[in-house]
């Protein structure tokens, strides 16, 4: 019986401690620009017709990174507000289980962002990427470009799109999740047509929040009380996403003509009509989407997507200042920052591809850097 209790002891020890193996605490390295990074939050408003904030509504909260000259200061959290953001998911789960996943799992992962560290002096101001997350995510999942981008002299905001975003939180102390007429798209297999008008509404109205982010920025950047008075250079800024939020930096482009170049990591093109008179040079970086995902039925259900999103790209690429680049071994996920968090997990379970994921990042991160400076 001893024995039996000794080996089931371990047992439970083995599982409550198999994250922290899975899990690294610190899997971002110091960024390889010159400049440290500082972050703090920033919150956005919607507007109405005529520009103005609708009072009535909460703001939500975005993440800002940017260049700072602190060289020590309070390591931001991977995970923001994590009680937050984690019990959107998590309400009605045994509380011993919220408490490891909070504090003893998620709640060790560390960036070498430093939190409200003041921002670096530049009389020309830094040039401004706007970055937004796929269909799902959020702000926090692609940390590692946030802080390549910032460190080699961007501020960054990673903005959260309520109702398309898998969590926004507000100012109020409320929560947005995936609207229910959105949740559809995360199911494989949907009708073509209803992908398509479900696909291109989320687009659009993820365009419009990054053109109301932009407004933000511009009024902080012009109050001489804001951590952001002049701070900005308003003669670069920039658009950039992760899948849907890729195609969503394209559409803001369209949209918004003060942003002036975009880069979209493994995005599908939405219909590219209306887009001819678009001048903005747009960079894609494509997956190997022969090879991934690995699951060949999966693979199967995405093949009609995957023609037309090619058909799409061709079509844009006639008619706008489209250059594209195809990586082969690179999964979809490979562009977050899945492949650094729990490296051996993602790999052995197909969710990123057979390249090493800090070189994938770290190249992907340097090729759209060159192009923002090009």
């Amino acid at each position: 019986m001893t024995a039996i209790f000794f080996g089931l002891l371990a047992v439970v020890v083995g599982i409550f401690l198999l994250p922290y193996w899975i899990i690294s605490a610190n899997p971002f390295p110091q960024p390889a620009g010159q400049w440290k990074v500082g972050t703090t939050n920033l919150t956005w408003h919607e507007l109405d017709a005529n520009g103005e904030r609708i009072s009535h509504q909460p703001g939500a909260i975005a993440k800002v990174w940017y260049p700072t000259d602190a060289v020590v200061g309070i390591a931001s959290p991977y995970i923001d507000d994590i009680d937050r953001t984690l019990s959107f998911f998590t309400t009605g789960q045994n509380p011993l289980y919220q408490l490891l996943l909070h504090q003893r799992y998620f709640g060790r992962i560390q960036t070498p962002a430093l939190v409200g560290a003041l921002p670096a002096e530049n009389s020309m101001g830094f040039p401004l990427v706007l970055f937004s997350p796929g269909f799902g995510g959020i702000n926090f999942i692609n940390t590692f470009y946030a802080l390549e981008f910032a460190s080699q002299g961007f501020i960054v905001v990673g903005i959260n799109h309520p109702g398309s975003s898998g969590i926004t939180l507000l100012d109020d102390g409320t929560a947005v999740g995936i609207k229910e007429p959105y949740k559809v798209l995360s199911k494989i297999g949907p009708p073509v047509a209803n992908f398509d008008a479900l696909f291109n509404e989320i687009i659009l109205q993820q365009a419009r929040n990054i053109s109301m982010v932009l407004d933000e920025v511009i009024k902080l950047n012009a109050d001489a009380n804001s951590w952001l008075y002049q701070k900005i250079d308003w003669h670069r800024i920039f658009a950039a996403g992760h899948s849907a939020g890729g195609t969503a930096s394209f559409a803001a482009c369209e949209q918004d003509r003060r942003i002036l170049k975009a880069v979209n990591f493994d995005g599908y093109i939405k219909d590219p009509i209306g887009m001819d008179n678009l001048e903005q040079p747009l960079l894609l970086i494509l997956s190997d989407r022969a090879r991934y995902p690995k699951n060949r039925q999966l693979r199967q259900q995405l093949a009609e997507l995957y023609t037309k999103d090619a058909e799409r790209t061709s079509r844009l690429a006639s008619q706008a200042n489209l250059r594209q680049l195809s990586l082969p071994l690179v999964g979809h996920l490979n562009f977050a920052d899945l492949s650094l968090l729990t490296p051996w997990l993602a790999k052995v379970t197909g969710l990123v591809g057979e390249v090493d994921g800090y070189e994938l990042l770290s190249n992907t991160s340097a090729t759209a850097i060159n192009f923002f400076n090009g």
